[in-house]
């Protein structure tokens, strides 16, 4: 039993008598009081608040002090730059992003410092979150165990002292202060842990921790103490808020961007602005740690790990880098690794010289290991160039993600003196495509195509009539395709009015919208007006061998059918969209170049570059047969709907034989002539 109450367990035996007979009002009351005694703490001062004093100005010197088994090297320039920036963000009124080496101790520093911020008062309530809710749930537990820390509990027992007594959540809210002649406060500490949402709360509303996922919803956090004062976030600290597979995505980056501005940057309250550090590893250029530094508002701190490189390195035939050469075979092999060791110490002046790293400790003795400059070139070699510049020096090498380099500029330099809507004289194929989001318009263009296999694009846009636009929080599926099917003949009916002379008309029919456009598509040619519906599919998913298939396929397109949908056509959207991008890199008036009329196109080629081909290559069974070719597109923010109109308009003019576009180059092309109809009963889904 604990001493908190100085209850003596015979004395408790004697008046309840075990519990084998029943207890009066009285009896219970006393048992009551004694309870309450069991879950007392005293209420003392501090051991040494000398020493508290004095370390709570050097924040160095107090986390290892209070924290010596987690801190136990010196600390470099990096670890200083974090603590500075955690006391000095809220000051300056600017957010500070701090990017330092990978394994240098960034998390722990975060942790503790948030213990720190909270017992010396200089935040009340403090909110650290990371991209895993790993990484929250580990916060959280290194808090539960810090706090009874058996320092840290003597210096600061208004703080701690509950923890040190339980850290049960059950047990802490019923916890009492005694003070030291004995008696009770009859209002319990307001200790507690929440361990479902990742919060501890200090006694008499000293303060508050939370962790958090960037993944989870963080909107409204607040806590109540027990003098029902409402606690709202008053300092921020985000630990590497991204997650790494995808820190080169565009896309992702600007989501990330979007859910930090908008969630965890409100969560303070109405009289205060909270400000945030950021503790990252710079993973690729433009990543969520890089873009959050490069803001006006955002002093940003590069720490790497190598400060300087040895005089001459980056030259493949200097000294220093031969000798370097040198050692690593050394080391690399186990028969000569002692003799490595050996060579660094022979050649070290000629092999260091201009040499220097931010953290002379950080080296492994324990595998004979120098001195820092030795580990810094071990990793150097052992990971390569590329991910040491990446995880170390916060300086990702740029890669080469781009198969072709395509800017609006490129689009906008393919503009012609043509009026709009005016063909080329030798034009032989004019085809419309349009592509379907109910939410905003039906985006369209029209291209011409010439005998010498030139586009020109003599109109694009979007038409945006009635029924459009749709709310699909209003409506049901089956409302919403009634209204696409409406706003098709209503866009049918404004096409009939211009000056266009169209040969081919292709809809989208992705999505949900399948059984309306092939519905709309045979309808139309029922009463002779043009329409032909159009899926594209991925190339790793792109097959011309599937069982609705019939006739031949010409230029990656080929024609499907079933009883219910009737006929649709299919294309590989992957290699149609290359070829549509490429069409403004190609110089104008070379076969597949394309060029666009008078006018304003800022927004179309905007769209054009929306989507990066970063890489893509054939893909292969087990077997070594090939199975499709594999793109890869880093998907920037914004509408690509006239990138898509643009590669319908290609992948038509392949299967019309306008473009020489290579069937028999794609590993699941059919040799010879067309496959045969098979199963007409088949059901596609959309």
């Amino acid at each position: 039993m604990s001493d908190g109450g100085d209850i003596d367990e015979a004395f408790f035996n004697e008046l309840f008598g075990n519990g084998r007979h029943a207890m009066s009002d009285a009896e219970r009351k006393r048992k009551s009081l004694l309870r309450l005694g069991y879950n007392a703490v005293e209420r003392r001062k501090p051991q040494d608040m000398a020493r508290r004093r004095r370390l709570e100005r050097n924040p160095e010197k107090w986390l290892r002090w209070y924290f010596p088994n987690i801190f136990t090297l010196p600390f470099a320039d990096g670890h200083r730059a974090i603590i500075f920036s955690i006391l000095k963000s809220d000051a300056s009124g600017k957010n500070t992003v701090v990017a330092a080496p990978r394994g240098e101790g960034k998390t722990n520093i975060m942790r503790y410092m948030s213990i720190f911020l909270i017992v010396t008062r200089r935040s009340r309530f403090v909110v650290v979150g990371g991209w895993q809710i790993r990484s929250a749930s580990e916060a959280f537990s290194t808090w539960c165990i810090a706090l009874t820390s058996e320092r840290l509990v003597a210096d600061y027992p208004e703080f701690c002292a509950p923890f040190a007594e339980s850290t049960h959540a059950s047990r802490l809210p019923r916890l009492h202060w005694k003070d030291k002649d004995g008696r009770i406060e009859s209002e319990p500490t307001g200790a507690a842990i929440k361990s479902a949402r990742m919060q501890i709360v200090f006694p008499d509303g000293l303060g508050a921790m939370a962790a958090g996922s960037l993944q989870g919803d963080i909107k409204g956090l607040n806590i109540t103490t027990t003098s029902g004062e409402s606690l709202r976030p008053d300092k921020l600290l985000l630990d590497d808020p991204q997650d790494t597979d995808r820190a080169d995505d565009p896309a992702f980056v600007d989501e990330v961007l979007h859910r930090i501005d908008t969630q965890w940057l409100c969560l303070a309250g109405p009289n205060t602005r909270i400000s945030m550090m950021v503790a990252c590893t710079i993973f690729a250029p433009d990543d969520v740690g890089e873009s959050l530094g490069k803001r006006k508002d955002s002093i940003f701190i590069r720490i790497p790990r190598v400060t300087s490189w040895p005089k001459d390195f980056d030259q493949p035939d200097s000294t220093s880098r031969r000798l370097w050469d040198r050692w690593f075979d050394l080391y690399c092999d186990d028969k000569t690794r002692g003799e490595s060791f050996s060579f660094y110490r022979r050649n070290r002046r000629a092999m260091c010289n201009g040499f220097a790293v931010s953290w002379k400790y950080r080296y492994d003795k324990s595998k004979g290991d120098p001195d820092a400059l030795f580990g810094a070139m071990v990793d150097y070699y052992t990971k390569g160039r590329d991910a040491f510049f990446s995880e170390y020096q916060n300086q990702p090498v740029a890669q080469n993600t781009k198969i072709y380099d395509l800017t609006p500029q490129c689009v906008l330099s393919h503009r012609v003196a043509l009026p709009p809507n005016a063909p080329p004289e030798d034009a032989i194929f004019t085809v419309l495509t349009t592509d379907i989001n109910y939410s905003y318009g039906l985006t369209y263009e029209l291209a011409a195509f010439t005998k010498g296999q030139l586009c020109h694009v003599m109109a694009e846009g979007v038409w945006c009539g009635a029924p459009l636009p749709i709310s699909a929080k209003n409506t049901n599926q089956t409302q919403r395709q009634q209204s696409v099917r409406l706003a098709l003949e209503n866009f049918a009916a404004w096409i009939a009015a211009q000056p266009w002379r169209i040969d081919k008309w292709y809809i989208d029919a992705g999505g949900e919208q399948f059984e309306t456009v092939t519905s709309f598509c045979r309808n139309a040619r029922k009463e002779g007006r043009l329409g032909h519906a159009m899926i594209g599919r991925s190339g790793k998913t792109y097959n011309p061998l599937t069982r609705t298939q019939f006739g031949r396929v010409r230029g990656r397109v080929y024609q499907c059918y079933t009883r219910e949908s009737g006929r649709w056509h299919c294309f590989d959207a992957d290699f149609a969209k290359e070829a549509a991008q490429t069409s403004y890199i190609t110089p104008i008036g070379q076969p597949g170049s394309a060029t666009i009329c008078d006018g304003n196109h800022r927004d179309y080629a905007d769209q054009m570059c929306r989507e990066v081909l970063a890489a893509k290559g054939v893909m292969e069974t087990r077997t070594g047969a090939a199975a499709g070719v594999a793109y890869k597109w880093n998907t920037l923010p914004g509408k690509h709907d006239k990138l898509d109109t643009h590669a319908m308009a290609y992948a038509a003019a392949g299967y019309e034989g306008i473009l020489s576009i290579d069937t028999e180059t794609h590993p699941l092309a059919p040799m010879g002539g067309g496959a045969s109809r098979r199963n007409k009963r088949r059901v596609y889904n959309g």
